[in-house]
């Protein structure tokens, strides 16, 4: 039985190691680091206040966006926002997925939206979907 909590502490420990620790809704974005990783994209997350004090959800790549992968990373940020958006109790505003070289912003209604349609738009269609849809910025750390 202490073997069992030691490893489930450890487990407890080892997932929630990326997820920054002034977080708010802290077991959501708990969640949405499992969901995120749980594919194989190691990131980093929080949830944090706007300007007027609504949440948004922050996830951070340690690699750029126009890499192997980048696409695949922010599409499985945004249906994992998706997922812990439309089950939480309270309302946030956006996910802001950051990139070394590019920084994306998405409403958390979009990403409800693509979560639930993706699958029906051609490469092309989401592509298009994507431009109109995303606001995209460089890094301004750069």
């Amino acid at each position: 039985m202490r073997h069992a909590l030691a490893l489930l502490l450890l487990i407890t420990v080892a997932l929630s190691a990326q997820v920054m620790e002034d977080s708010q809704h802290y077991r959501d974005a708990s969640t949405l680091y499992g969901l995120i990783v749980g594919q194989g994209y190691p990131c980093v997350v929080s949830i944090q206040p706007n300007h007027s004090g609504v949440p948004n959800h922050f996830v951070y790549f340690n690699r750029n966006l126009s890499g192997s992968g980048g696409l695949e990373r922010f599409l499985n940020a945004v249906v994992a926002t998706s997922m812990v958006s439309s089950t939480a109790t309270w309302s946030s505003n956006a996910l802001l997925v950051m990139f070394n070289d590019t920084w994306l912003t998405i409403s958390t209604s979009d990403c409800r939206y693509l979560n639930n349609n993706y699958t029906h738009m051609t490469e092309t269609q989401l592509e298009n979907w994507i431009l109109e849809n995303v606001i995209s910025a460089p890094n301004p750390n750069q």
